[in-house]
Parts: C-alpha cells; structure tokens; sequence
C-alpha cells in the first residue's frame, strides 16, 4: 500500500515530518488481511532512533482484530493529516480550478506487537506526556482501579511499535504556482476563520 507521490510536493526531512506527527497524532492506521482492507483510527506518537529513524508507539484495543494482522506479519500503513483547506481559485491572479492543499506524512513497514505489562505502561505514559507537552491542560498520568492490575490492563490494551520502511511526507502547498499566486493563497488563508486554514497559511509561510 503506497502514497501517490509528486517529487514536487514530497519531503524528506525527518525533523519536519516528525513535527507534523507531533502535533497531529491522531493517524489512520490501515492493514491488509485475507484480501480485505481494515482501517482505524489511533493516537501514535513517535521519536528518534539512534539511527535517526522515525520509531512510531501505538496502542489499541484488544477487541479490535487489526493487532492480529501485525501479529501475523501485514504491513502497516500509517498516515498523519496536517492542516488542510479548500483553496478558492479566485484567489489567483487569474482565475483558474479550485483545489484542496494540505500536509500529511505516511509511514509503510511492518510492526511489532508490545504485550507486557511495563511495555504497555510506557506507551501511555508517553503518550501522556506527548499531550502534556502540546496542550496547556496538563493531566497527571494514573491508571484506574479496573485497569491497575497486570491482567486488566494486558487483556484490555495491546501496544505496537514499528521503525516504517518508508516514510515521506506530501505537502501540498500551491508548489506549482507563481510566488505570486502562493503569496495570495497564503494571506487568504490567515484571513479565514477556521484554525485548520490559518496552520496551513502558516506552513505555507515556511516554504515562501
């Protein structure tokens, strides 16, 4: 399973594309298994190996099957959407065909399954502290009654970690207009109300 990629739009530069896992770590996690798709959506967050490889920690129920695909060895796709928005054509110093532009990272390979309960103790922690850092509300981590246990907590969770083979980041950011036309897009942006169009305005800014 594989992104369609543009040279024009893709980045491979590790320290942004884990930024933009970073602040949206809510990923579409699809497998593959007997034929059929299976898709759900997971909080992932991710660090650095020494290698300087993008290291991805998720957990998920144990009532949801996709662990079982990793179990028995399908790849993974893993994907993060970043700002997007609509972008009006008349923004453009001629008029031309709407379109959509946007940010997102997909990360392919295999993962392993994390069963014990320390492993699986860390996976929230680090999740927890993910959120702590990015949000102002901070909440300090415990695990309820129902869950304390070893048993509870195995046989309601499962984690995951994978090191991707792949990871690419596509953003769509008007690369294939004037400096003029992105400058116009990226100020119509800021101007708009919701928060996903200004973020995008703001990466857009980066890249000008």
């Amino acid at each position: 399973m594989r992104m369609y990629r543009i040279p024009q739009y893709e980045v491979n530069d590790i320290a942004v594309l884990r930024s933009v896992i970073e602040k949206y770590p809510l990923a579409t996690v699809t497998s593959v298994f007997e034929g059929k798709p299976h898709l759900n959506h997971l909080p992932i967050s991710a660090d650095i190996t020494s290698s300087g490889k993008i290291h991805l920690i998720g957990h998920m129920s144990r009532h949801n099957p996709q662990w079982k695909h990793i179990r028995d060895g399908s790849e993974l796709n893993v994907a993060f959407l970043g700002p997007h928005a609509y972008i009006n054509p008349g923004w453009y110093t001629e008029n031309d065909v709407p379109t959509w532009n946007y940010v997102s990272v997909h990360a392919t390979g295999k993962a392993t399954l994390i069963e014990s309960y320390p492993g699986l103790l860390h996976i929230l922690k680090q999740l927890t502290d993910h959120m702590n850092r990015t949000h102002r509300d901070q909440w300090d981590f415990f695990i309820p009654e129902d869950l304390a246990s070893e048993r509870d907590l195995t046989g309601a969770i499962i984690g995951f970690e994978m090191t991707p083979d792949v990871v690419v980041g596509k953003f769509k950011l008007s690369q294939r207009r004037s400096k003029e036309d992105q400058r116009r897009v990226m100020e119509a942006l800021h101007l708009r109300h919701d928060e996903s169009s200004k973020q995008l305005g703001a990466w857009m800014s980066k890249n000008l």
